[in-house]
């Protein structure tokens, strides 16, 4: 305790020198926690989108589809079997047809693909119920920022063109009726959503998916000639960059530590020059040498204290 009081009232007498380092820890923790923060919100948040917007509960892939490669499109579709349908019908399940496709706008040729989802699915949070058809327009859905790489807007007409189940291409205008805005680029960046039944027809696909996206409460079962995805998988690619991130800060994390412990040492060291006389007393009155350690020691943590408060 007389340690404590000791290092208090030294604390107190050294004015400004205390409350400057006192600010530069608290500065160090500061950014410390905001930037882990910030990095952690970053991963709940994109996160939270993906689940809500595009992978729901889970998906289950056709065996030859693959994300990266637009060459598998063609061949990674099956039919809907009457188990399946079943679940589907429950909302536990929503289809999806995925397939190549190239758009016209203003003539100029740009790589989309093609997607066709059920205008009255529940599972993800993103507004399909446009696409019910009427007049006879297909319609189309399209995100901002496929809106703005194509210069495309609502009301907008544009070609799109295909190659069906028989691998013979063919072609449609279709007209964009709704532009959403979306923290998903999983379910934007150069695709178009079709409605689904209109797609199977086009491609003579009927009753064919690529996937089927899973509701968020539903009970994995295993299906028949389709390969489950769950969110460990679906969302590696972005949990592995923000691990790369918190690595990346954790050195600055470091920097700003020896910073800051550097700044205290450096006043310590200071204050020992100057308090020789007051060290030297204190050794006379019969302080042993672990004792001053000691009370520096103290002091040091002190101002620890004072920056976290």
């Amino acid at each position: 305790m007389t340690l404590f009081k000791m290092a208090l009232k030294q604390i107190w007498r050294a004015g400004i020198r205390t409350w400057l380092n006192v600010l530069v820890l608290a500065l160090t923790i500061i950014v410390i926690v905001f930037t882990q923060g910030f990095n952690q919100g970053i991963i709940e948040q994109v996160s939270t989108s993906m689940i809500r917007s595009e992978i729901g509960g889970g998906q289950y892939w056709h065996p030859e589809y693959d994300a990266f490669n637009p060459l598998s499109l063609d061949s990674s579709n099956q039919k809907i079997t009457p188990e399946i349908q079943n679940l589907i019908q429950q909302n536990e399940l929503t289809p999806v047809l995925i397939r190549q496709a190239s758009l016209y706008p203003e003539g100029r040729l740009v790589a989309a693909v093609a997607k066709g989802i059920p205008p009255d699915q529940q599972i993800l949070d993103f507004p399909t119920s446009v696409l019910n058809e009427a007049n006879g327009i297909i319609p189309a859905l399209i995100g901002k920022r496929m809106a703005k790489s194509t210069g495309l807007q609502k009301g907008d007409y544009v070609t799109v063109r295909w190659r069906d189940g028989n691998g013979m291409f063919d072609a449609r205008d279709v007209e964009i009726v709704h532009v959403m805005q979306t923290d998903a680029a999983g379910i934007d960046m150069g695709q178009i959503w079709l409605p689904l039944q209109t797609l199977q027809e086009l491609t003579l696909l009927q009753n064919h998916a690529t996937m089927l996206i899973s509701a968020p409460d539903f009970t994995h079962q295993n299906l028949a000639n389709w390969s489950w995805q769950g969110h460990d998988v679906l969302l590696k690619d972005i949990r592995d960059l923000v691990r790369a991130r918190n690595i990346g800060s954790s050195i600055l994390y470091l920097l700003l530590l020896f910073l800051g412990l550097l700044a205290v040492f450096d006043t310590q060291i200071l204050s020992l020059f100057r308090r020789r006389k007051e060290i030297g007393t204190l050794v006379a009155l019969g302080m042993t040498r672990e004792k001053v350690v000691r009370l520096f020691t103290v002091e040091g943590g002190m101002h620890a204290i004072l920056a976290v408060g």
